[in-house]
């Protein structure tokens, strides 16, 4: 039997004058922690995490929660509005996802340390960071990189790096984002 997992993620949006930006943010090749390969090395996507039921009340709450802390976030989390939910089996687990849009103050400044989960954060129209993510130059970096870090090795058993994870769940919230950009652009207009 599968582990369960439920967990929250928040799409921080902004509305430009070339149309909506979203927040995505980058994760590390190596899980410090767990002292192995990170989940998704290096992908472009959502901050989000587990639910924990000792300080959550609901996926909102772990989806600002996590949010704050992948960033070292402090300012305001406004707006709030549900994505859309999904689930996905990775890792011998399956993950429950719901992925909420939100306005934080882009201003804020965005703590990214080494040793930590998350080694960049960049605002990005919707449509290029989904051309990013599927782009051939992304994939072949990608590639050399896992090799170079020796991702791949067997040791790491389930956890090895052979090739790219996409973030499929991420990917299709993404593009869920870009089909109601014009009901989130009158929504978050002011």
């Amino acid at each position: 039997m599968k582990e369960i997992i439920n967990s929250g993620l928040l799409c921080p949006i902004r509305i430009t004058d070339e149309g909506i930006e979203t927040l995505l943010t980058r994760r590390a090749f190596w899980n410090y922690q767990k002292d192995r390969p990170m989940m998704y090395p290096s992908e472009w996507l959502y901050a989000g995490g587990s639910y924990d039921e000792e300080v959550d009340r609901n996926l909102l709450e772990t989806a600002q929660r996590e949010f704050r802390e992948e960033k070292k976030y402090d300012g305001p989390i406004t707006d709030t509005i549900f994505l859309c939910s999904a689930t996905q089996d990775t890792h011998g687990k399956t993950y429950n996802m719901e992925f909420y849009t939100a306005r934080i103050d882009s201003d804020c400044p965005l703590k990214i340390t080494d040793y930590e989960e998350i080694i960049d954060a960049k605002w990005m129209l919707v449509d290029d960071a989904i051309e990013l993510i599927y782009s051939e130059d992304f994939t072949k970096e990608q590639t050399n990189e896992f090799k170079t870090k020796k991702l791949d090795n067997p040791k790491y058993e389930k956890y090895a790096v052979t090739e790219r994870q996409y973030p499929i769940q991420n990917i299709n919230a993404l593009k869920l984002i870009r089909d109601k950009t014009p009901e989130l652009m009158e929504l978050y207009k002011t």
